[in-house]
């Protein structure tokens, strides 16, 4: 098990990898966050990122923060009858320092609490902090990855069945 929150797919498409870049291109728009157009809302934009002939990076277009957005790394290779997509989502790095920094100052508060002072209590009141912390974590990211794979597979007419 992974301590980061990450999911993985393979999509498998009858369109061409131009088609599969074009279709994401059309939603896609690249972001300068140091451009003052940046604030500028556009109606068909529905990822930020870059799109490259062998794959994409992407996140979901949102009008205010979330700590738990998924990062989309896409690798698309061509086959004889369409394409493959490689699919990564993962926290931004922002979110993962904070989630490993907050897990770590948890831990290390239980260790104090109940190995200097003796007092297991808040010892284990600080460790379930930590791993409420790092739940709460997993599950907010994984219903975010549902609603961008939705909205992706959805931009790519892919008919799914999601199976765990």
């Amino acid at each position: 098990m992974k301590f980061f929150p990450s999911h993985s797919e393979i999509l498998v498409s009858s369109l061409t990898s131009t088609e599969i870049n074009r279709r994401i291109s059309l939603v896609t728009k690249k972001v300068n966050f140091l451009e003052p157009s940046f604030s500028e809302k556009e109606v068909q934009t529905v990822f930020n990122g870059s799109i490259s002939d062998k794959g994409f990076h992407l996140s979901k277009v949102i009008t205010r923060a979330d700590s738990f957005l998924p990062l989309v790394h896409g690798t698309i290779e061509s086959s004889l009858k369409g394409s493959i997509l490689f699919i990564e989502y993962s926290l931004f790095p922002g979110s993962r320092f904070f989630l490993a920094f907050w897990s770590i100052i948890s831990l290390l508060l239980a260790v104090f609490f109940s190995a200097l002072y003796g007092d297991h209590a808040v010892g284990a009141l600080c460790l379930t902090a930590g791993m409420g912390n790092w739940l709460f974590s997993w599950s907010n990211f994984n219903r975010k990855v549902r609603d961008t794979k939705q909205t992706l597979h959805r931009l790519l007419d892919l008919q799914t069945k999601d199976h765990r």
